[in-house]
């Protein structure tokens, strides 16, 4: 009779955590699919809630599911990325990373997704060394399971060459990721309109624009049939052909992307998210080459404050702000002001891990260009010559930057009459 009496709690306890638990999944699947569809809305802050009531769920079940952990964990740190707060952001990463490390096998899919987040997260903090490390693992894990996400890793790999100055290998990558997209997926797909966009920016800093506008049309018009005006998801291209528009010399249409995209980040994002100051830093350059120099300067400072809040001193992209702002205080001719500002680039420049070749030649290509403009000749020729060693030395540098560099060496040569 005891006997019985045991077996039947028990079955009756069982059942109880049975019906427990399967109301809790419907419970997660619910929470998921409304983080889902507010993150593609671009309300991050209110994703993040709901993914979160996902994972506290999911954290006391028994036996805990780890693959579904590492899917929230790493979600809620993209959300935190793409809201513009790293430090969160990193915490989560970080967790779906160990989890998975240490819970699935060494090709499971779900650490190869954890591996890609935490390498957006180090892209995002312009650690592009460790980004492209955590990339290509996650590649490697795609490229042996043949897992749907291939084209995706292949599309971030090149990202990080790219930032790290190899363009020639980013473009066989971004070409790679397009191909199989375009093979499996279609064209009117967001991947496919990201990977136009991607070659789009990449052919902007090969200066080879037509190219450039070509492919971020192409991108536009996959994203207009995808959603509808006013979507997040137009901010960071919008801003891409803001940028090539004004180097086309273009100011109307420069502006008019550039504030769409402004507009869109400023209602989606934080304030503080790295998009809105490289949208600051390119609304600086399109106003400094109307001859604004004073508001390009306050555009520039409003960068310079979101980059060192989201980055801190020591970064490649503080520095590039730096630069622009020697490059705009030269054009006023605020000598003074130019030449502390180059400085402050290049001691930031040399501190740095790992040496950014393009980033370097354009602050000594800066130098010359001031040195030039007070007549030290001697110096400037010595700076131009420190820009082509730069550019030279990058295996992948595109023939353009060394021309430049022989041409502005030649222009001194010329005004020192030593022919």
């Amino acid at each position: 009779m005891c006997m019985r009496f045991i077996t039947l709690v028990l079955l009756v306890f069982f059942c109880s955590i049975s019906k427990g638990q399967q109301s809790d999944l419907s419970l997660i699947k619910t929470y998921i699919a409304t983080s889902d569809s507010l993150g593609k809305a671009g309300d991050y802050k209110n994703a993040i809630l709901f993914r979160k009531k996902a994972l506290n769920l999911q954290q006391v079940q028994s036996p805990p599911p780890y693959e579904e952990l590492v899917s929230n964990y790493r979600t809620i740190g993209y959300y935190y990325r793409r809201w513009g707060k790293y430090t969160d952001s990193y915490h989560y990463q970080l967790r779906a990373v160990q989890l998975a490390e240490n819970q699935l096998g060494k090709t499971h899919r779900e650490l190869a997704k954890a591996y890609n987040g935490m390498g957006g997260y180090y892209f995002g903090k312009q650690r592009f060394d460790l980004a492209n490390e955590y990339f290509q693992k996650a590649l490697r894990i795609s490229l042996a399971t043949h897992s749907p996400e291939i084209a995706d890793y292949y599309n971030n790999v090149g990202i990080a060459q790219q930032a790290l100055g190899h363009s020639g290998a980013a473009m066989k990558t971004y070409q790679l990721a397009l191909d199989h997209n375009l093979s499996t997926i279609g064209l009117y797909t967001n991947k496919t309109a990201d990977n136009y966009d991607n070659l789009g920016t990449l052919y902007y800093n090969l200066n080879n624009l037509k190219k450039a506008i070509a492919l971020l049309d192409t991108a536009e018009m996959i994203l207009d049939s995808l959603y509808p005006p006013g979507s997040a998801n137009f901010a960071g291209m919008y801003n891409n052909k803001g940028a090539v528009y004004n180097r086309m010399g273009d100011h109307r249409n420069a502006l008019l992307y550039l504030e769409k995209s402004l507009a869109l980040y400023e209602k989606f994002g934080s304030g503080n998210h790295p998009e809105t100051a490289n949208i600051y830093a390119n609304i600086g350059l399109l106003v400094q080459n109307k001859g604004d120099y004073d508001k390009a300067l306050a555009y520039f400072r409003k960068a310079l404050s979101i980059r060192e809040a989201n980055f801190g001193e020591k970064n490649a992209m503080v520095a590039r702000t730096h630069l622009y702002l020697g490059d705009c205080y030269l054009e006023k001719l605020d000598f003074e002001q130019a030449l502390r500002e180059m400085q402050k680039c290049l001691a930031i420049l040399s501190a740095l891990p790992q040496p950014n070749l393009p980033e370097l030649a354009d602050a000594h290509n800066s130098l010359g260009s001031y040195y030039e403009k007070i007549g030290n000749l001697d110096q400037a020729l010595r700076q131009y010559n420190l820009a082509l060693q730069f550019n030279a030395s990058n295996i992948e540098n595109n023939d353009p930057d060394v021309a430049n560099s022989y041409s502005r060496i030649g222009k001194v040569y010329l005004a020192k009459k030593d022919f």
